[in-house]
C-alpha cells in the first residue's frame, strides 16, 4: 500500500483509532445537526449507508468509511490532511459530554 491517499485494514502508520473514530461518531450523532450529510458537529460529518452497516465519518479533505467488525478505508488528499483528520477525530472523542 504505498499511495498515501487510500489505506485499507485495521492499523495504519498514522495510528488511527478505530474505537475512537465510533466515540467521535457517538459525539456526532448524540450532538449533531442535519445537515447536508445526515449529521454534522464540531467541524466533522458522519452519514451511514441504507442497511446501517456501514458508516462514513470525516471533514472538509478526509473521509473514513467504517465497515461490519471495524475495517474501513481512508480517504485523503495527503499525509498532513490524515494527521488534521486523525487529531480533530481523537479530540471529539475524548470530549465526551
Amino acid at each position: 500500500m504505498n499511495n498515501p491517499t487510500q489505506r485499507h485494514g485495521k492499523v495504519m502508520d498514522d495510528k488511527l483509532d478505530i474505537k475512537q473514530a465510533l466515540a467521535a461518531v457517538g459525539q456526532i450523532t448524540r450532538h449533531g445537526q442535519p445537515g447536508h450529510h445526515q449529521f454534522e458537529y464540531g467541524g466533522l460529518w458522519v452519514d451511514s449507508d441504507f442497511d446501517g452497516y456501514g458508516l462514513t465519518l470525516g471533514d472538509a479533505q478526509v473521509s473514513l468509511d467504517i465497515y461490519f467488525h471495524s475495517s474501513y478505508q481512508l480517504h485523503s488528499p495527503n499525509r498532513f490532511a490524515t494527521e488534521a483528520f486523525i487529531e480533530h477525530v481523537e479530540a471529539l472523542a475524548r470530549h465526551r459530554h
